[in-house]
């Protein structure tokens, strides 16, 4: 399985090493697996990391908003939260509500506190000459600011994220990830040396039961929190089912950026075992929903009318067509008018007479240019002339 994924992982980010002109626009959409937004070729997207979850059995799919559609068919929600700002009350009340629903079902949060793009400039300045090197030097300081004036915490202290905390203080410096420990299935085969994770702000989990997956000395890389059973009471019947009581041990596995998980990090042959642990976490045959909004996506009580599929004769419903329509239609009966009715009284043509032996020669002209053979209609007339010929002589002798 890894050697395809590595091909497709060279495939979606084909430029990622050799640079054939730096003029050329990058990717760089963040936290999408979408094609028409170019979320599985950017390298902050997320089309390799979805193709995993595929290839291990898994259906895909993406949203940009909660639903109750949503809730129904989701058994998995990967949640790579495309700004800086936490979770909205509204989504986190709702994710928290679909986690009770059913005890199977998992929530993956993914901070948005990395960026691609700076890393990108820095492996592709070797391989540039001499005149693009200034360019990408550019590029890429361009891109560490617009990164850093980004993330840019509006408070000093850790950030509440409804189920860890985030700090994003200045005092934090960046850091890259060496050593690794934690859960087994996590660290078994991985060589830490080799990663090329970045963090930047620290998660920290909120309960002291919550399950460290992997961690680097000092910082919390992925961690797991599950929800507590929860009962409810008859009278109230949910937003999403009638069921009365829910029990729930549906689990929330928040990683603190994705510099693992986007498609550039995923040529890293490491970082793709640690994201097929992540993949594992979920278990098997699952549908998988990723969430494809900021901290505050669009929670919905009722499913919106489905999007009306293009069809060729959709757009004899727009009144400008009709009206052109209408007219094309008046003219064409017009013309037909004119060129094919009989107007005034019928009256009988002149016949040509049965005995023209012209008509004859024509005919035996048109039937012989059917033939469309050149050679073959000369041979059919030498031969009626030498059998005249004969015919003639024949006569003569008679008389």
């Amino acid at each position: 399985m890894v050697f395809p994924l590595l091909l497709m992982a060279i495939f979606v980010v084909p430029v990622l090493l050799i640079i054939s002109g730096c003029e050329q626009e990058v990717a760089v959409l963040y936290g999408s697996r979408q094609p028409l937004y170019q979320g599985d070729a950017s390298i902050n997207g997320l089309g390799v990391l979805a193709e995993m979850f595929s290839r291990a059995g898994h259906r895909v799919s993406s949203t940009t908003r909660l639903t109750p559609r949503v809730a129904r068919s989701a058994d998995v929600i990967v949640w790579f939260i495309q700004d800086f700002t936490p979770p909205s009350k509204a989504a986190g009340d709702w994710l928290e509500e679909w986690l009770d629903m059913d005890s199977e079902r998992t929530l993956i949060v993914v901070t948005r506190d990395f960026d691609a793009e700076p890393l990108y400039w820095t492996k592709v300045a070797p391989q540039a000459n001499a005149q693009q090197a200034p360019l990408v030097a550019s590029k890429g300081a361009l891109a560490g600011l617009r990164f850093a004036g980004e993330r840019t915490p509006t408070a000093p202290q850790p950030e509440d994220w409804r189920w860890f905390t985030l700090d994003r203080s200045a005092a934090l410096k960046q850091r890259g990830v060496t050593t690794i420990s934690g859960d087994a299935n996590w660290t078994a085969g991985v060589d830490a040396t080799k990663l090329e994770i970045e963090l930047y702000g620290r998660i920290q989990p909120k309960q002291t039961e919550d399950e460290v997956l992997l961690q680097t000395p000092g910082d919390v890389l992925v961690f797991r929190h599950r929800r507590e059973p929860a009962v409810i009471d008859w009278g109230d019947w949910g937003r999403f089912s009638s069921r009365a009581i829910r029990l729930s041990d549906g689990q929330i596995i928040v990683v603190a950026n994705g510099s693992f998980l986007v498609n550039m990090a995923l040529v890293n042959h490491e970082h793709r075992k640690l994201a097929a642990a992540l993949v594992n976490e979920v278990g098997q045959e699952k549908r998988v929903i990723f969430l494809e909004a900021d901290g505050n996506p669009e929670v919905l009580d009722e499913d919106p009318p489905p999007l009306r599929v293009p069809t060729s004769t959709m757009y004899f419903d727009v009144p400008r067509i009709q009206n052109l329509l209408w007219h094309l239609a008046v003219l064409t009966m017009i013309v037909c008018f004119g060129l094919f009715a009989i107007h005034g009284r019928p009256r009988r043509t002149p016949q040509p007479a049965p005995s023209d032996f012209g008509r004859h020669v024509e005919a035996l002209g048109d039937l012989l240019s059917q033939t469309r053979n050149a050679t073959y209609a000369q041979a059919k007339l030498s031969q009626y002339r030498t059998s005249g010929k004969g015919d003639a002589t024949r006569r003569s002798v008679v008389r």
